[in-house]
Order: C-alpha cells, then structure tokens, then sequence
C-alpha cells in the first residue's frame, strides 16, 4: 500500500503490483488505463544508489550503502593486481566520506568482475529506468553500465568497452529487492510470498536466467564472499500496464449491489532469456551437446485482481465471489531441439541424425519437465516449404524414438498457411483451430491461481498450479511464436474472466477514442501513449482506416506481447519482430507486408555485418570466449 494513504481500506486487498493509490476517481464508464509506476518517475533516483565504489592506488572498495544507523559499515576491497577479494567492517559513513571524500560513486547495483589474458574490470550499474513496481518492490531496466579497470596505466582505455555497451543496451532487467529468476509459481511452492523483500536476490538467482552469473563467480568462488554484494541480471523483457472497470450495479438478497466497486487488473509480463547456448540467429540454432536449446525464453504472464472503491467511499461490505489476488501461466519457447544450421539466406543442414541426437534430446526434455513440474507439449508451427519442412520431419522423428505418453502431446500448425488473418474474425478464427488443439492439455496442467475471495486472507493455499508447459518454436522462435504465445495468453485470461461475474466487464470494456487522435494513431499506439513504461515499440501508424474493436483488456494485453516480440527480436536478430501489427491489429495490413519486407531486409544486414561481433561479446559476457580467464588468485599456482 501506498505510505501516502490517508485511511484503510477494511476488507478490500491492496494492489499487489505497480502504482501507488491515486487520489480516489468518480465512477467510470469505461476502462480506465493506467501506466503502472508512471506516477512514481519523479521519485529521486538517489534511492537507488544502495552501493559506492571507490578506487585507490592497491584495491577498488565497494560499500553497502544498504546498512544505515549503525557504528560500522561491509566494505568489500578488491586487490588490484591479483583480483583477491574480502570482506571486512570500517567505521560510520561520515568517517568514510572523510576518508575518500570525492572519490566515492554511488551505483545502482555492482554486477561482478570480467577477466581476460590481458585485462580485467569491474562492472557496475550506474544509469537505470524504473519499468514496474510489484509489492513497493521497484524493477530497472538497465540503461547504463560502468567499468573500472582493475590494471593501472591504461590510458583511458576500457577493456570491455564492447560488453558494457551490450549490458546498456535495452533487455537487461534487475531488481534489488525482489528475485526476477523464478517465476511466482516457483516462489509459492517454496513458501515464499509474492511480496517477500530480498536482503539477497543472488543467493537465489536461477543460473541459468542470470546472465551476470560468471561476473559474480568470479569474487563469490573466493573464501567467505558473499552473494548480496551483487544484483542478478535478466536478459528478456518486463512490460506491465492497468485498467479499472466499474462493476454491474445490480443486488439480490444474498449478494449486496456493486454501486461503486470496481475490479482492477495488473497485467505484468515477465521474460527471461536461457543464457545457456546463448547468442545471435545464426550463430546458436538448435540444441547443444547438454540439451539446451538455442533462444530459449520463459515467458511469465500474470494477472493481479483486486477490489477497489471508485467513488472515494469506505464501504464495510464487498461484492462477493470476485476473485484477488495473482493469476499466472507460463509458456516456453526454444529453437528446433535438434542439431542444425543454417547459414544466412540458406537452407537447413541438419548435422546430426535422430539417433545420435536421442541423448540430448531426451536430456532436453528431463530439463524442461523438472523446470515446469509436469510434462511438455510441442507446438511446431513451421511452414511445409523445403527449407522449413526437414526440420519437422527429424523433429517427429525423434519424438517417435521415445517410449509412449513420455510427451504431453505434439502439434504441427503451418502458420503460414492457415493464419491469413484478412479481419480480426479471421484471425480468431484461424488461431481457434490451434486452440482447439490445445485445449485438452491446457486443461490438464492448469495455471496457477493464488486468488481468494476478498474474505478470505489472502495467504490462503493457491488454488491450483501450473504443472506442464506449452513449448512453441517456428525458425526463429520469435515472430510467428510470438503470434502464438500472445493468443494463448489472450485464450486463457478470456475464458479466466468468462468465468467470474464480477471479471465480465474487462471482456466488454471499449476505448473512446478522440477523433483527432483517432486521425493519427492506431488504438494500439494511443493506449502505448498512457504506458511509457513500455518503450516506444509501437510506433505511431499514419491514416490508419479504423481503430482494431474488441474488448479494451485484449488490446492492453496485445500492445503488451508486441513490444515484448519487438524486444526479443532485437536481443535475437538486432532489429524488431516482422508481425508485431499483426499482434497489435489482429489483422494483416498493408503495413503488416511492409513491416515484414523491412525487416526481412534489416536482419539480412545485421547477420552479415553484426552478428559476429556480437556473438564475441555475448561469449566474453557469459565466459565461455577463449581469452575469457579466472582471476589470477584463482588460478593455479605454477608451483
């Protein structure tokens, strides 16, 4: 809850996520939007700076600024000349600032050490952008990153200049407070709560979705270092948006009327990118020799549902039977788990056999079922054409080779050549079919579901858990995935709110538009300009005909999911996804044909001219490029 709340709210929830309490609204006709932390941007960023990092002629000290009205402070020192680390108390803060005086920056979050044959650096976060807040816990996404030689006398120069320049690039995501690396599911089960602030995010970062894992492994593997000097980092997407809806008036002689209550839903959009296997689109297809798989993203998408009063009243009794609390479903995506290539503009190769690919294969899927808690649905959408075809027949192949029901189920679904998507209607329709497919299992494993009537406290046991997973990949696992996964997620919050009473106004929600702005945007571009949280993705389309209908909740939801693809692209490919209008639109347009041709042309530039060197510097981020080296404490001694 807001601290700025002049009085309780008895018997209603707090929102969980994102945006602080406005002052209270008359009731509304319409959905009203808000922006999820839009309101908190003038906050000053002072308060992030929970870490200072001096340099001295021997040692570079970081101080935990966290630590406040105490006689001594953690101080970390790292030697200079052998990268040896430890930990040990000074005296207050007004003896250190006399100690060092200017010397001292402030940083939003100390990401860990990057060492080669021939230099080594310390990297630390010191420009961040607040995207979202979950529980007054805020997340970043990291706009700037710093580095500070460990060697003396190099002229200015910064050895890493090429990964500091990835780390500021948009994608990477932290929070200081809060674990990013788990899903919320994965939080419950371990009796942790949504809101749980965190001393030490790192202490229970997921490996694989800390892509700053080697950095931190660097000082962590020396004796008694601990994790909470350092902030996992996430490479993926964070986007959020909200919306109010008014609830039915009518009363019977059980249920009390709803005049004045509303439902709002929190939508926030978490991914995360596998750093195993890890790099650009030409460069990591397929599995690897431990059955990872190239481009793989867990994709989180939660709903939070919550009372609220909308004409400033402070009424004793709620409407029954609306369900508050989190909503979750999680999907997968991943490239063709099969050993392949493929060079720019070229036809697949595929380098392996179904037998010698069985082990990693399988390997793969004992990953995923342990990961998800449940078994694995294939969804191909790969076209019938010769350069797609060869990898759905190797991919049958080798699900064939494995013992009966050892998979959830497995699909084939030409998106090319069903989705032709001339209206909205069509799109539907076509997607349905694919839904229909679905379905059965989508029953099986459920979702997660924490909620609670508003009487019930809101620790109650969840409902139901997620217990399997969707797993969609086309050639690239962005675009035509993307589509998907975005109609999966809109499938499962419909037929969610269908469910309950109080949930139906989000499906019947409309926008009004102003004519003059309905003259120069598109609905998706005018809803994008109340969430700045979320990037500039859509841009503005000129002399657009009409506006897409359809229930407000699924246009949020789509502006939401095409600038999460657009993101991802650019992390894949370098530039944005090739069908974000038809997520946005539910339709192919003349610009839809436009933006494929565009795209077409952009990514054919950068695997020619980019992606290499981007591939290098992914690799010396991860530690896995061959001048990347253990610091010299910790290296063997030639004794």
């Amino acid at each position: 809850p807001s601290a700025e709340q002049k009085a309780p709210r008895p018997l209603v929830e707090e929102p969980m996520a994102l945006m602080p309490d406005a002052e209270q609204a008359p009731a509304l006709s319409e959905i009203e939007l808000g922006d999820c932390g839009a309101q908190r941007r003038s906050r000053a960023l002072a308060s992030m700076h929970q870490w200072s990092v001096v340099e001295t002629e021997g040692e570079i000290v970081i101080l935990d600024q966290r630590v406040q009205g105490c006689d001594q402070q953690p101080v970390l020192a790292i030697d200079r000349n052998s990268g040896k680390a430890s930990e040990h108390l000074v005296t207050a803060s007004d003896d250190i600032s006399k100690r060092w005086g200017s010397q001292v920056r402030h940083v939003h979050g100390i990401l860990g050490i990057l060492a080669s044959k021939n230099a080594s650096a310390l990297f630390a976060v010191t420009g961040a952008r607040e995207v979202c807040d979950i529980g007054g816990m805020l997340i970043y996404e990291v706009t700037e990153v710093m580095q500070i030689s460990l060697q003396q006398g190099m002229d200015g120069k910064l050895p890493f200049a090429e990964v500091a320049q990835l780390l500021s690039e948009q994608g990477f995501f932290f929070s200081q407070e809060l674990d990013l690396t788990h899903t919320l599911q994965w939080k419950r089960r371990r009796r942790r709560v949504e809101a749980e602030k965190l001393v030490d995010p790192m202490a229970v970062a997921e490996p694989r979705f800390t892509w700053n894992w080697w950095l931190v492994q660097q000082l962590t593997r020396q004796n008694r270092v601990s994790t909470h000097w350092f902030i996992p980092l996430i490479q993926g997407h964070v986007c959020a948006a909200q919306c109010k809806v008014p609830l039915s008036a009518g009363g019977t002689a059980t249920a009390p009327p709803c005049i004045g209550w509303g439902v709002q839903a929190t939508m926030v959009l978490v991914s995360r990118r596998s750093s195993n296997h890890a790099g650009v689109r030409y460069y990591a297809r397929g599995l690897d020799e431990s059955g990872n798989a190239a481009n793989s993203i867990e994709t989180e998408q939660l709903v939070h549902f919550c009372l609220v009063r909308l004409d400033g009243h402070i009424q004793q009794q709620q409407p029954p039977d609306c369900p508050q609390g989190w909503v979750g479903f999680t999907q997968l995506r991943g490239s063709a788990p099969l050993f392949w290539e493929q060079a720019p503009q070229g036809p697949v190769r595929l380098t392996r056999d179904a037998g010698a690919s069985r082990a990693a294969f399988e390997q793969h899927q004992r990953s995923i079922e342990e990961a998800f808690e449940g078994r694995t649905f294939y969804v191909n959408l790969l076209s019938t054409t010769p350069v797609e075809q060869p990898l759905t027949e190797a991919l049958e192949e080798q699900l064939n080779l494995l013992p009966p029901d050892s998979v959830g189920g497995y699909c084939h679904f030409d998106f090319h050549g069903m989705v032709h998507a001339a209206s909205r209607e069509d799109f539907d329709s076509q997607l349905n079919i694919l839904i229909g497919l679905l379905q059965p299992f989508l029953e099986t494993i459920q979702y997660f579901d924490s909620t609670a009537d508003g009487a019930t406290p809101c620790e109650a046991q969840p409902l139901c858990w997620q217990a399997g997973v969707l797993r969609t990949h086309c050639l690239d696992c962005l675009d035509r995935t993307n589509v998907v996964q975005f109609y999966i997620a809109w499938s499962w919050l419909h037929s969610l709110c269908g469910k309950h009473t109080t949930l139906e106004n989000l499906l019947k929600g409309q926008i009004e538009v102003d004519p003059p702005l309905q003259q120069q945007w598109s609905v998706s571009s005018y809803l994008l300009s109340f969430m700045p949280s979320m990037g500039s993705g859509a841009a503005a389309v000129e002399g657009q005909e009409s506006a897409p209908d359809g229930p407000l909740l699924r246009q949020l939801l789509a502006c939401l999911w095409a600038e999460h693809g657009d993101r991802l692209s650019r992390q894949y490919t370098g530039t944005d996804s090739a069908l974000s209008s038809l997520v946005r639109e539910g339709r192919f347009g003349s610009f839809s044909f436009l933006e494929r041709s565009w795209q077409g042309i952009s990514r054919a530039y950068q695997a020619t001219f980019a992606d290499a060197q981007r591939q290098a510097t992914i690799d010396l981020l991860l530690g896995l490029h061959p001048e990347c080296i253990m610091l010299p404490c910790q290296q063997p001694s030639e004794d």
